[in-house]
């Protein structure tokens, strides 16, 4: 093909043929209400794989239990390691204000 024809990418409006079929997709969300209801999605997908012979991957059975609604984002941790502004002190950036402000230094070289 030449010309715009040959730019145009055709599987635009295609369904992927690694697509989990609609079926298959509503036999996992049926499973997890009635009996693997409160497992995390790691352990409900092991248990996909293991006894109901699910070939595709974890993250998509996460994604779709997140999509549905069935597990929910895990909680904000506590503020332990969590990064914080340093409180001033007195004398904090003596340092540095010393060497511009005042001649101590400078006398000292003349002994």
């Amino acid at each position: 093909m030449r010309g715009e024809a040959g730019l145009l990418d055709r599987r635009l409006g295609k369904a992927s043929g690694k697509r989990v079929p609609s079926d298959r997709s509503e036999e996992v969300e049926a499973l997890y209400r009635t009996r693997y209801a409160g497992f995390t999605a790691k352990h409900f997908h092991e248990h996909l794989v293991k006894e109901h012979n699910f070939s595709w991957g974890y993250t998509w059975t996460k994604t779709f239990l997140y999509s549905k609604g069935l597990l929910e984002k895990a909680k904000r941790r506590g503020a332990h390691r969590r990064k914080r502004e340093r409180r001033p002190l007195p004398g904090m950036m003596l340092h540095q204000t010393a060497r511009c402000m005042c001649g101590w230094r400078a006398s000292r070289r003349s002994i």
